[in-house]
C-alpha cells in the first residue's frame, strides 16, 4: 500500500473519532514502524493545520482592515468645506403659529425681531442641515466598515420632502432617495419649534416621543447597526 492510501486511511480513522494512539497501535500490529508511522500521522493532520492557520490568518487580516477604515476613514461629516458650525436659519426671527390674518405682511419688523407666520416659512435644505447637526447625527453617523456604502436619511415634512447623504460633507438633495437607510416623517411646526428652541434635540426628541414626528427605517438592522444607527437612536430616546 502506497503513502498515500495510508494517508486518506489515517484521515479516515481520525473522522471516525479514533484517537492518535489508537491509529498508532493499529498501524504498529499490521507491521508499520513507529517512526513511519508518526510521520504518515503528521502529513495525515498538515492540511487540517493548515486550513486552521488560513482561517485565522484570514481573520486577523479582515479584522486589522475592518480597524483601519474605522480608525482613518470615519471621521465625522461636515457641513461645507469649512467644517464650522451653522446656525438656525430662524436666527433673528419670531415665529408667529396662529392663523395668519387676512392682509398681514410676513415677515414684518417688531420690537422683539423679525416677525414671521408660520404659513409663511419654507422648509429649505438648511432646515434638514442644521437640524442633524443638532442631534448628533453628523457625529453618529459613518459609512458601512464593510461595503463602504454611506448613510442616507429621507426627510418627508408634510408636502416637502429631502435626502440627506452623509459623506464627507453632507449633500443634502430635494425629493426622497430609495435607497435611504431611514425616514423622518414630520410636520412644519415640529421642524420649526425644534429649529427655534435654544436646545433643538430635546424638542425633536419630544416631537418623537408625541408622535409628531416618527422614524421609518428601510435598511435591515445590520446595515443600521454597522453605519451608527444605535447612537443616534440612544441620542433620540
Amino acid at each position: 500500500m502506497d503513502d498515500k492510501e495510508l494517508i486518506r486511511r489515517i484521515r479516515n480513522s481520525f473522522k471516525a473519532k479514533k484517537s492518535r494512539a489508537e491509529v498508532t497501535e493499529s498501524m504498529m500490529k499490521k507491521g508499520y514502524k513507529a517512526g513511519y508511522t508518526e510521520a504518515l500521522i503528521g502529513k495525515a493532520k498538515k492540511p487540517k493545520t493548515i486550513f486552521i492557520t488560513s482561517i485565522i490568518i484570514t481573520v486577523v487580516l479582515i479584522s486589522l482592515t475592518v480597524a483601519f477604515f474605522a480608525v482613518f476613514d470615519n471621521a465625522p461629516t461636515r457641513i461645507g468645506e469649512s467644517g464650522i458650525a451653522i446656525n438656525s436659519p430662524l436666527d433673528g426671527f419670531k415665529v408667529i403659529f396662529s392663523a395668519k390674518p387676512a392682509g398681514a405682511p410676513s415677515p414684518s419688523n417688531s420690537s422683539n425681531g423679525i416677525q414671521i407666520y408660520l404659513e409663511d416659512i419654507e422648509i429649505t435644505s438648511e432646515f434638514i442641515a442644521y437640524l442633524l447637526q443638532e442631534i448628533g447625527a453628523l457625529d453618529a453617523l459613518h459609512k458601512n466598515t464593510i461595503t463602504r456604502e454611506i448613510p442616507m436619511i429621507n426627510f418627508k415634512i408634510e408636502e416637502v420632502e429631502y435626502s440627506a447623504a452623509f459623506e464627507n460633507i453632507l449633500k443634502i438633495s430635494e425629493g426622497l432617495n430609495p435607497e435611504a437607510d431611514i425616514q423622518f416623517n414630520s410636520d412644519k411646526e415640529a421642524i420649526v419649534k425644534a429649529t427655534l428652541d435654544d436646545n433643538p434635540a430635546e424638542i425633536f426628541k419630544d416631537s418623537i416621543a408625541a408622535g409628531t414626528t416618527t422614524i421609518e427605517t428601510i435598511a435591515g438592522e445590520a446595515e443600521l447597526f454597522a453605519k451608527g444607527y444605535l447612537a443616534l437612536y440612544d441620542s433620540l430616546k
